[in-house]
């Protein structure tokens, strides 16, 4: 039987454990439980289902009434980063997304490494 030998151990193999887990709860989420599909990138991404999002829940621009007025179209989005992430990625000095701010679901395609950090770019 396999025998830990410290909490840190221990620590590591519940986040490993958590990290599987969730993974297989999105492929399920996603229509990927059952088949051998390669995913692409941002298949698992679930996107807000309540903010207006063209043509999915709300109709393309071209195709809106007129008389609607424009904020019921409006989607409401927050950036955020982390700056000293190098435990979650170690070629990179943090990380960054976009979420919607309604109901915090993450955008789709919206996570990024940042390679410079917190330094200042012109």
């Amino acid at each position: 039987m396999y025998e830990l030998t410290s909490k840190q151990d221990q620590y590591r193999e519940l986040m490993r454990v958590g990290w599987q887990w969730h993974q297989l709860k999105l492929l399920k989420w996603n229509g990927f439980a059952h088949n051998r599909k390669q995913l692409e990138s941002g298949e698992l991404a679930l996107f807000c289902p309540a903010c207006p999002q063209p043509g999915i829940n709300a109709p393309q621009p071209a195709e809106r009434n007129s008389d609607d007025p424009e904020w019921i179209y409006a989607r409401s989005l927050a950036m955020d980063g982390n700056f000293k992430a190098e435990h979650l990625h170690p070629t990179s000095t943090g990380i960054g997304g976009c979420a919607c701010t309604q109901h915090g679901c993450f955008v789709p395609h919206s996570i990024v490494d940042f390679q410079k950090g917190e330094r200042y770019g012109n």
